[in-house]
């Protein structure tokens, strides 16, 4: 039944709809001639065009257009109005134009438009569809974006139905196989595609991943790409749209170069370990090698300097003790060559450390002042120190910081001509209660360095040839000296000028040691305090050793006997032992006051001997001499329970003042 759209209940049912409503006519003009007029528009068209009736009603249907269509829509318009003329199109048709306001806003209308009477009144219904449009837009950038995506990764992926068959693949997956277009795989498996070696195994794979609803990840398997047979590694998760599993999506990757490269870094880190293992079994051997080479060079280095000292005291002639001092200035030199090709190996190796205990900075000065100013007056050069008011216990290794100015000072002396000057100038910086920074400056006016030189002067055995200057020593002592501050956290620099001069500046860290924090163990680093206690009570070295007993535990005979005369002249009574396990029987069997234990002795070494001793008498000072004077050296005789560890060539005063330290503790 076809209604009139002037029809009272018709009309008042599209008064109230939430849609556009909007009636047209067929009229004739003057001319005869058919045109569309907008006959009726109800309320809601009115508001979402924000225009008044007086702007459709009574218009044409090409005016309303030119009104209210985009001009870039106008043409799906003029469609409309072509199949409304058609007569033989009598059924409803949808369309979907691009609007304008009358504020001059744009959105998007969607709706159908149909005959109410045919060739007489029609309408058309619509609605905002503008968040629809604006929603496909968005997903179609969106899918447009991915496509981009996944046609610009290099990561071959690929995406099958629950059938496993092929519904999709990026640009890589066709490159890498060799495909001119995705349509070759379409619907077809891997089976039918023939490219797995073991095809079984990968429909296993992927009928897993789409039953159980699970990923797999860098699954290795062998695949045939372009004719070549390849490693792959691939990875597919469920394909999930809606909450329901649809297929698969997955990716691979070629990794037969990869696999390849990782096989022959392993061979490489292989035959790596292997010859690691051979660097340090010769690291090893060469270590012990240099051990040895310590021990046996400065074990008879120990009878020479030891019989040397006995021959100055006991020398009639003043030709007699010319002879001594040229040996004991030999054996000195020849100690220091072999202490400063050791220290040079094991900085290479990065094996050099430091002992750092309390030390007394006044003494380690006046030590290297004593050390070093009778090769100043031999020279007839005039050496000074200036300290004013620098601090007194820091925690330092003494030995080494001894060592750098001690070669710094001889290089300096070395250096400098006949009445030339050397000063060694000391201060402090940066001083807090807990920590202070020392400087000290080694300066002369000798013969100096070049430019060229000083880029280079820490290297081993750098030394620079100047005329009429003869250039003595290894060439290590500056290496040292640069690896010793550099371990102590200090800085060096240097300026010279050729025939001006050299300074070296020194700055080192230390830590501050307050001394009611010492521990009887902390003392024996303390080089002279002991002295000045005798010195407050009156006291000499002899008048606190005549009387005590003392065991030396020593396989090299001339040695023991040098030791034991040197303490017979101050009043000691000595015994001496060949071996540890002599040693210990005599400590058993008599009262002694301190034992000197030898390291490398037969049938029972002094490490032994002491553990031992240790086991019954925990109070004895037992004092280790020993021709190996490393860091690890030294920590197994303390390890082993020995109180302290003296180097050889003894030095007497050293050793006279360690007696005397625990003698007095």
């Amino acid at each position: 039944m076809t209604h009139s759209f002037h029809d009272s209940d018709y009309k008042t049912i599209v008064e109230k709809m939430p849609f556009a409503v909007l009636v047209f006519e067929m009229q004739g003009d003057h001319a005869g001639k058919q045109e569309l007029i907008c006959t009726y528009c109800n309320p809601y068209l009115l508001e979402m065009y924000a225009a008044s009736k007086e702007d459709l009603v009574g218009k044409s249907f090409d005016e309303i257009r030119d009104l209210f269509v985009v001009k870039e829509d106008t043409y799906l318009a003029e469609e409309s109005k072509s199949m409304l003329l058609d007569t033989t199109v009598n059924h409803a048709f949808e369309f979907c134009y691009h609007q304008k306001r009358r504020d001059g806003s744009h959105f998007w209308v969607k709706g159908y438009t149909n005959w109410i009477i045919p060739g007489k009144q029609c309408q058309s219904v619509f609605y905002d569809c503008t968040h629809e449009v604006l929603l496909e837009e968005k997903e179609r950038r969106t899918q447009a974006l991915l496509e981009t995506v996944l046609d610009t990764t290099e990561t071959p992926i690929f995406w099958k139905d629950t059938n496993r068959r092929f519904i999709g693949a990026n640009r890589a997956f066709l490159e890498t196989l060799g495909l001119e277009s995705v349509k070759i795989i379409l619907g077809k498996t891997d089976e039918e595609m023939g490219w797995h070696k073991d095809p079984e195994a990968c429909r296993e794979i992927e009928e897993t991943v789409i039953r159980d609803n699970i990923h797999s990840d860098a699954v290795a398997s062998y695949c045939n790409i372009r004719g070549r047979e390849r490693l792959i590694s691939s990875s597919m998760h469920p394909l999930i749209l809606n909450g329901q599993t649809t297929g698969l999506v997955g990716s691979f990757l070629d990794i037969t170069e990869y696999v390849a490269q990782q096989d022959k870094i392993e061979q490489l880190n292989e035959e790596l370990r292997d010859a690691l293992k051979d660097a340090e079994k010769a690291s090893e051997a060469k270590s012990l090698f240099l051990a040895r080479m310590s021990h046996d060079m400065r074990t008879p280095l120990t009878t020479i300097m030891g019989m040397t000292h006995q021959g100055l005291l006991s020398a009639g002639t003043k030709e007699e003790k010319e002879r001594y001092k040229a040996i004991q200035e030999g054996s000195r030199y020849l100690l220091t060559l072999i202490t400063d090709i050791l220290d040079s190996r094991r900085i290479n190796e990065g094996k050099l450390e430091l002992m750092e205990g309390p030390t007394d900075l006044r003494e380690i000065r006046k030590q290297v002042d004593n050390i070093v100013r009778p090769g100043a007056e031999e020279k007839d050069i005039f050496f000074s120190v200036q300290a004013p008011g620098t601090s007194c216990l820091v925690r330092a290794d003494a030995k080494r910081l001894q060592q750098i100015l001690i070669n710094l000072l001889s290089n300096a002396i070395k250096c400098t001509p006949e009445g030339g000057t050397v000063m060694l100038k000391i201060s402090e910086l940066h001083s807090t209660s807990e920590h202070v920074d020392v400087l000290y400056e080694v300066t002369d006016n000798g013969i100096g360095m070049s430019k060229e030189f000083q880029t280079h002067m820490f290297e081993e055995f750098s030394q620079e040839i100047h005329a009429g200057h003869v250039e003595e020593g290894s060439g290590l002592g500056l290496t040292i000296v640069k690896a010793l501050v550099d371990l102590m956290g200090g800085n060096i620099e240097c300026t010279s000028e050729p025939f001006k001069g050299t300074s070296f500046r020194v700055l080192l860290p230390f830590e501050r040691v307050k001394e009611e924090d010492l521990t009887d163990q902390d003392k024996l680093t303390l080089t002279g305090l002991l002295n000045e206690d005798m010195a407050l009570s009156g006291g000499t070295p002899e008048k606190h050793l005549e009387g005590k007993r003392c065991l030396i535990c020593e396989d090299v005979a001339i040695n023991a006997m040098i030791i034991a005369q040197t303490l017979e002249n101050m009043g000691v009574h000595t015994d001496i032992a060949a071996n540890g396990l002599l040693g210990v029987d005599m400590v058993r069997n008599h009262p002694y006051d301190f034992i000197l234990m030898d390291i490398r002795m037969p049938i029972m070494d002094g490490l032994q001997a002491t553990q031992e001793i240790r086991s019954f008498d925990r109070k004895i000072p037992i004092i280790a001499l020993s021709a190996n004077n490393f860091p690890e050296d030294i920590r197994r005789s303390l390890d082993a329970g020995m109180n302290a560890h003296v180097a050889k060539p003894i030095d007497n005063k050293e050793l006279i003042g360690v007696i005397l330290t625990f003698l007095h503790s």
